[in-house]
């Protein structure tokens, strides 16, 4: 006896993924921090700040959850 099974898994999916610890959990949303270059200093050197931005998470597995949406740098 035999049988020929075929099974659909689904497409898979291509996230940006993120550390857990990266995310800041509020009860208006999830935040993170994205840095940004902004000219230069008097040195030569990027001029880097901090922007928070609110995202919407997706799948997690392990310590890695996704970003759906809102994550632009």
């Amino acid at each position: 006896m035999y049988a020929t099974i075929k099974i659909q898994a689904g497409k898979s999916n291509r996230y940006l993924t993120i550390p857990r610890t990266a995310v800041t959990f509020n009860p208006y949303g999830e935040t993170v921090y994205i840095v940004e270059k902004k000219g230069q200093t008097k040195d030569g050197k990027p001029s880097l700040f901090a922007r928070q931005t609110f995202v919407t998470l997706g799948p997690a597995r392990g310590d890695q959850v996704a970003i759906l949406k809102e994550l632009r740098g």
